[in-house]
């Protein structure tokens, strides 16, 4: 995942786009997904607390009508809920 969302030339709505440039030059559903969670809390070496749904871990995630496994786009969808923290958000 790109370091440079946020700005005017990349913003957060685009962020989840990312995912489908991922798997368009190669990489699985699930690795895009990877990327995206746990591979990049591991990079910024934040992992212990993000990136994956564990015990002792912040609940950030995501709540989607589809499954982003056969079909990661599915995180671009409308409808989703999002919590943060393990409070719902939107």
């Amino acid at each position: 995942m790109g370091t440079d969302a946020g700005t005017f030339m990349n913003p957060l709505k685009d962020t989840a786009k990312e995912l489908t440039e991922l798997t368009k030059a190669g990489a699985s559903n699930y690795q895009a997904l990877r990327a995206a969670g746990l591979g990049s809390a591991e990079l910024l070496k934040i992992d212990q607390d993000y990136g994956s749904l564990e015990v002792g871990k912040y609940a950030d995630f995501l709540v989607l009508k589809d499954n982003p496994l056969k079909d990661v786009s599915a995180v671009e969808q409308a409808d989703k809920q999002v919590y943060q923290h393990g409070e719902r958000k939107f």
